[in-house]
């Protein structure tokens, strides 16, 4: 760490020069890793100063030498920025008892919005827009069509590929995360790997770290398999279809219903906060980071070294895979109006139902904690509808978490009634105690409806069980039924 900061000694001209750019830097001689680590005090008005000339050294065409050479210093330099920002020049962030003058100046630089500033503009200067304000999407890109050939078979194997590229590309960026060893490795990759998180204010670009690697992964690992490959495959193909027409706003807006709600006025700063503030496990995380990956190539950012216009001209290439599973794997395409009930917003007249427990909780969706273990209870709700509708399809999300004393399999079910006719899906769910998980479950009715309802059991009448109904989505033949506008 020597090497690195005795280069800010302001009384060494040589060093001067280099500062002001009139000249590349030399190779340092000896790894700062290598060096025990020291505490420096450094005057206040210098802070601000340090942080904007790093910005210019972390690039490798700042420093002379081998392209080696010059990519190591440059990465030093990235280190070097992260520990500013974090306030600590000592290395694996461990700071002497009673030195804390930094510290407290990097904390005045934050407030006072200086920060921000210098990495919105180093983002700019990356062609990245570097506005977290910027309402979504910001590039021209967004908005091509990447549907280049309208056969069902060869468009189901483009959406295949490019479903499988979003998966490789995710738990890549997830599983390096994780693997770095400290939280300046870790941020250093992270901006690397999406550039658009250098606009961010300093909290929330640290926050969305934390989450990805604490929370995301976790559930990524768990939650990602072959019925929710199979899910996006046939859902983005079945969007696709309709009118031989998909761009990055509608697969990035189709990830975002998923969890939250149409990117529409949507800032990237806005996505963000939401995932910080949110409570989110299960596919919700899964459905989270694809999210992520599309609004970063779709505001005119990048993924991992993929940009909108790589992004689009792999599609052309996927085109060269035929494949006609759409036939076994896809349910008929949904056609007609839909409506989604965001349960954490309004109980929309859904009441709950007479031989089950719980109540509407703003904020969450409808609740029951502590689910007693009795054969008929649970949480379950009802809607009866103002008249007989062509319901197309119904699909209900759940989070359960399993109780602490008892590991066991627990039914859920979504039932459309037409009088004393029903139909109904029951399926069950086994859990670990102490386990939340994000359950699906979805219906396509063959008669005309009356009302739909739904329930749900967690396992385990132990502390911390409980059932929350986020959402149900309905689908209906034809306009939509005047009694849903609106919602």
């Amino acid at each position: 760490m020597v090497s690195i900061v005795s280069q800010f000694v302001p009384d060494n001209d040589e060093n001067l020069e280099h500062i002001r750019h009139k000249m590349p830097l030399q190779p340092t001689t000896s790894d700062y890793d290598d060096l025990p680590a020291r505490w420096y005090r450094i005057n206040v008005l210098f802070i601000p100063m340090l942080i904007a000339l790093v910005d210019y050294l972390v690039h490798a065409d700042a420093h002379s030498g081998t392209p080696g050479e010059r990519e190591l210093s440059a990465g030093r330099w990235r280190n070097l920025q992260i520990y500013l920002m974090l306030g600590t020049l000592v290395k694996d962030n461990e700071m002497p008892e009673g030195e804390n003058p930094f510290c407290e100046m990097v904390a005045a630089c934050l407030a006072s919005g200086g920060l921000n500033d210098t990495m919105r503009g180093v983002n700019e200067d990356l062609g990245y827009g570097g506005d977290s304000a910027t309402k979504y999407p910001t590039a021209p890109a967004s908005r091509i069509n990447v549907v280049y050939d309208c056969d069902p078979d060869n468009l189901y194997g483009a959406i295949k590929q490019m479903v499988d590229l979003f998966n490789r590309l995710c738990s890549d960026f997830l599983e390096n995360a994780v693997a770095l060893t400290n939280w300046a490795q870790k941020a250093e990759y992270a901006i690397a790997s999406i550039p658009i998180l250098g606009s961010l204010p300093f909290d929330e670009m640290i926050g969305f770290i934390s989450v990805a690697v604490e929370n995301i992964q976790e559930n990524y690992q768990g939650s990602y398999n072959v019925g929710l490959r199979n899910e996006y495959i046939c859902d983005l193909w079945c969007l696709a279809m309709q009118g031989c027409e998909i761009n990055l706003y509608t697969i990035a807006n189709y990830f975002a219903v998923q969890f939250w709600e149409e990117l529409i006025d949507i800032t990237w700063l806005d996505l963000i906060e939401y995932l910080l503030e949110g409570t989110f496990s299960g596919t919700e995380m899964v459905h989270a980071i694809h999210t992520v990956l599309a609004f970063s190539l779709a505001a005119g950012g990048a993924f991992l070294g993929i940009s909108a216009n790589l992004f689009t001209a792999l599609m052309k290439s996927f085109y060269n895979d035929p494949d006609p599973d759409w036939n076994v794997l896809c349910e008929p395409c949904q056609t007609g109006a839909d409506v989604l009930f965001l349960f954490a917003d309004s109980d929309y007249g859904f009441t709950i139902l007479p031989d089950r427990l719980g109540g509407w909780e703003s904020g969450e969706g409808f609740t029951l904690y502590g689910t007693p273990e009795t054969s008929t209870t649970g949480c379950g709700i009802r809607k009866v509808f103002a008249g007989l509708y062509d319901v197309t399809k119904v699909k209900v999300e759940f989070e359960l978490r399993w109780g602490s004393q008892s590991t066991v399999t627990r039914p859920h079910a979504v039932i459309v009634r037409n009088g004393e006719e029903s139909e109904s899906k029951v399926v069950p769910l086994q859990g670990d105690k102490g386990r939340v998980y994000t359950k699906t479950i979805e219906i396509i009715p063959e008669f005309q409806s009356d009302s739909v309802e739904c329930w749900a059991r967690a396992g385990g009448s132990g502390t911390g069980s409980y059932v929350k109904i986020r959402k149900l989505h309905l689908w209906f033949a034809g306009d939509l039924p005047a009694e849903f506008e609106g919602i």
